[in-house]
């Protein structure tokens, strides 16, 4: 079974972010974005940053009216046989500045499509962590607070979600 394939940005030849779709083979990360935030009081815009070494791929996007709601995703394939360590950095954006960010590192599986949760709380707008920490929800909790920004990627379930062909910055998982 193939799926069509759509690229909505190629930046670094073995490493790219597509709109929705790819082989069945193919390595992939699925990177889903969600926040409590208002939209579009507190924060109306997204940045997806993935980057290995100096190398960067970004996706940028608008949040509001007319803009699908969170959760927000796009798809990261990675065609090299170098698996990582790479760096996920995801910043929620008001008029184009940085409102609050969030970070992973994490490391691709060949051969599979995996799933990267991303949430951004709110409450991490006001925690400053250090440089090698990021701030997030800790556990199954309500809490926030910094932690080690390596994590354990999941089997990508979409949950019944439709994934979506045409290219845009969300890779179809509303």
């Amino acid at each position: 079974m193939t799926r069509s394939r759509c690229t909505l940005a190629m930046l670094l030849p073995a490493l790219l972010l597509v709109a929705a779709c790819g082989d069945d083979a193919l390595t992939e990360v699925v990177i889903v974005v969600n926040s409590d935030l208002d939209v579009p009081f507190e924060i109306d815009g997204l940045r997806v940053t993935v980057s290995r070494g100096g190398d960067a791929l970004q996706a940028v996007g608008g949040l509001g009216p007319g803009q699908p709601p969170f959760p927000r995703s796009v798809s990261v394939v990675n065609d090299s046989p170098s698996l990582g360590p790479f760096e996920a950095r995801v910043q929620l954006t008001r008029g184009g500045a940085t409102v609050v960010e969030r970070l992973a590192r994490f490391t691709f599986e060949a051969g599979a499509r995996r799933r990267l949760d991303l949430v951004v709380p709110g409450a991490c707008i006001d925690i400053d962590c250090e440089s090698d920490e990021t701030c997030g929800p800790l556990g199954d909790t309500n809490v926030v607070g910094c932690q080690d920004p390596a994590v354990d990627l999941a089997p990508f379930a979409s949950s019944g979600l439709p994934l979506r062909a045409e290219p845009s910055l969300d890779a179809g998982v509303p």
